[in-house]
């Protein structure tokens, strides 16, 4: 059974018992070889995108429900995790800001071979060869190929989706996360502290 499979079955159980909301799925023809012009063209990266069903907000409960969905140890992986942007000579300090979230789990599909090929043209040596074959192949490396599932999680499904329609910018701020959480709790977010300020002081001065 390919890692692929057990990813895509997992996933389906997840749905059905509740744990996972699917935002993004790949299309059939994802998982299909293509052939253009003699070349074949192989499904190299799959992608799913998804949030739990009770969305997480902190960087080690994302971590702890990201590791937990597939019963395989993952090839590659970005945790979550909190950092901010400094610029030390100006004194500036951002915002804080989450980023990570996905798990790659990868499987060979194929093998790529490149092979050296000798074709004797002197004349003399092709009378030596008495009708011999005049060309000779050897492989001369081989190299595996791999498809790449990717799994990128989100802490709630509002997030994800204002991602992928460009609303927010990823990674997001600390305060992005705490809007979305008071969205998911049925509270309107708090103004900012500049939005704050445009309501007292007139326009023309922002």
């Amino acid at each position: 059974m390919s890692k692929l499979e057990i990813v895509r079955e997992s996933l389906e159980k997840g749905e059905r018992d509740g744990k996972i909301i699917m935002v993004e799925k790949p299309e059939p023809e994802d998982f299909e070889v293509r052939i253009e012009d003699s070349e074949i063209i192989l499904p190299y990266r799959i992608v799913y995108g998804l949030a739990p069903k009770n969305p997480i907000y902190s960087a080690d409960g994302l971590n702890e429900f990201m590791m937990g969905l597939i019963p395989l140890e993952p090839d590659e992986k970005e945790y979550f995790k909190w950092y901010c942007y400094r610029i030390p000579l100006l004194g500036i300090r951002f915002h804080h800001m989450l980023k990570g979230g996905w798990v790659e789990f990868s499987d060979k599909i194929a093998e790529e071979k490149t092979i050296e090929k000798t074709n004797v043209t002197d004349s003399e040596l092709l009378k030596s060869m008495h009708g011999r074959a005049q060309e000779s192949e050897i492989v001369a490396e081989t190299r595996d190929i791999f498809r790449k599932t990717v799994i990128e999680q989100y802490p709630d499904e509002r997030i994800a989706r204002d991602i992928m329609e460009g609303k927010i910018d990823y990674p997001f701020t600390l305060k992005n996360l705490k809007g979305y959480k008071q969205l998911s709790e049925g509270r309107s977010p708090e103004p900012s502290f500049l939005e704050v300020l445009k309501k007292m002081i007139p326009a023309k001065y922002f």
